[in-house]
């Protein structure tokens, strides 16, 4: 879920394009997570260095693989109930691999919520049971918002949130 880019013109198209491309915008997603991604002392902001690649055991995955692409996503953690062993985050990307937040995340032993591809089966049956009136199975990422120059009115810059959707906020 979240913000989504819609060129209204074959120029503005090209403009966003190249910024996806030269990874200019500055993109941030909010997720819940399974579990503090900040290790035993619980840092509130990890940075992720790790690569990425397809996993060789799972067919159309991801993983974190020494041959894989160089992949960057800083995690800051707002918010961790001890209680639920869940935590409220944000992640900004520096690159923009497939998964990536999802894959990072897994990596650092707390997966996105309800992730059914990334989240460890019995993490994920635990959340499940404790949120079972949830209407969806979705992982609980959702983009929050984005920064990038205006592509049809250089240099002025435009910043798009969205709202979280109610799923998310219901675990909240």
């Amino acid at each position: 879920t979240g913000v989504l880019l819609v060129a209204k013109t074959p120029a503005a198209e090209q403009q966003l394009t190249e910024q996806f491309k030269g990874r200019s915008m500055k993109k941030r997603y909010v997720a819940l997570l399974l579990g503090h991604p900040g290790g035993p002392a619980q840092s509130s902001t990890i940075h992720v260095n790790e690569p990425i690649g397809r996993d060789p055991a799972r067919a159309g995955k991801m993983a974190v693989t020494a041959e894989g692409k160089v992949a960057k996503s800083v995690v800051r953690v707002h918010a961790y109930s001890a209680e639920r062993d869940i935590s409220l985050v944000t992640v900004e990307l520096l690159t923009g691999r497939q998964h990536q937040i999802r894959v990072h995340c897994a990596h650092l032993g707390a997966a996105v919520a309800g992730d059914g591809d990334y989240a460890e089966a019995s993490a994920l049956a635990t959340f499940r049971k404790a949120f079972k009136k949830l209407p969806s199975k979705r992982p609980l990422l959702h983009c929050w918002r984005m920064q990038l120059a205006h592509p049809t009115r250089a240099p002025e810059s435009l910043t798009v949130k969205a709202p979280l959707p109610p799923d998310m906020c219901q675990v909240l």
